[in-house]
């Protein structure tokens, strides 16, 4: 993986935020970049695979100490389709920082995804089916494809549909679990490649984790469907052996 690729791809994409705010490269450590309050840096952390975003605040007389203030996992999975959305994470994580105030995002062009034009279920589809099921997501469908100009699913499904399983595991929802859970049979069986693939990566793994008890505690509901049950135990198994999708699908 060529981080240097990746890293510069993320400065390219902060270029106009730092010209903004007259952050510029120092002339003695030129991964600095620096205005009249604040110096800013970007850097890899190789050992748990993150960029990490670090900032000081510049003081006459003090030296200049760096805290971390945000981190995005970026590993071998990863590709420059994922940057945007890192950068977008760091320009939000320094305009809070720097007291900038944002506006509120348009989102009255984003439409609503539909089926597809595809005889194999994708990810528009079962995205339309989700939004059906679960409208109170329809928002921030918009706001997501608004923000960052694009439907990064991996994001929105980890930080919605993940979320939702696991409350309606915890509440005891048996109505609307039984739903959600017939919705991702029908997918995970009945879709491409990509669309099953994000069900028991990101939503089972996003709801469960490492946590098999967590799964055994609503087995019942997963049964009657034979390959998606036992995908699911082996993903949960899989996730206990690896950190790096832990911290992922944090």
């Amino acid at each position: 993986m060529d981080i240097n690729k990746y890293y510069d791809e993320i400065l390219m994409a902060l270029k106009e935020f730092y010209e903004s705010q007259d952050l510029k490269p120092s002339a003695d450590a030129p991964e600095i970049y620096m205005n009249q309050k604040h110096a800013v840096k970007i850097a890899y952390n190789y050992d748990k695979k993150l960029f990490e975003l670090k900032v000081a605040e510049i003081k006459e007389g003090q030296a200049v100490e760096f805290n971390t203030v945000a981190s995005w996992l970026f590993d071998e999975n990863h590709t420059s389709r994922d940057v945007k959305a890192v950068a977008i994470d760091f320009e939000d994580t320094l305009k809070s920082i720097f007291g900038i105030k944002t506006s509120k995002v348009n989102t009255k062009d984003v439409s609503l995804p539909t089926k597809a034009d595809s005889d194999t279920p994708n990810i528009d589809a079962f995205t339309g089916k989700f939004l059906k099921l679960f409208p109170e997501y329809k928002d921030t469908y918009r706001e997501h494809v608004s923000k960052y100009g694009e439907f990064l699913y991996v994001d929105f499904f980890k930080n919605t549909a993940a979320v939702k399983l696991r409350e309606l595991i915890e509440n005891k929802d048996k109505s609307k679990l039984i739903k959600m859970i017939d919705l991702l049979n029908e997918f995970y069986t009945e879709g491409d490649s990509k669309v099953s693939h994000m069900i028991v990566v990101v939503i089972i793994g996003g709801a469960f984790g490492s946590d098999m008890a967590k799964f055994e505690s609503v087995k019942e509901y997963f049964n009657e469907y034979t390959h998606l049950n036992s995908a699911s135990r082996a993903m949960i198994q899989y996730i206990a052996k690896n950190k790096k999708l832990q911290k992922m699908l944090k």
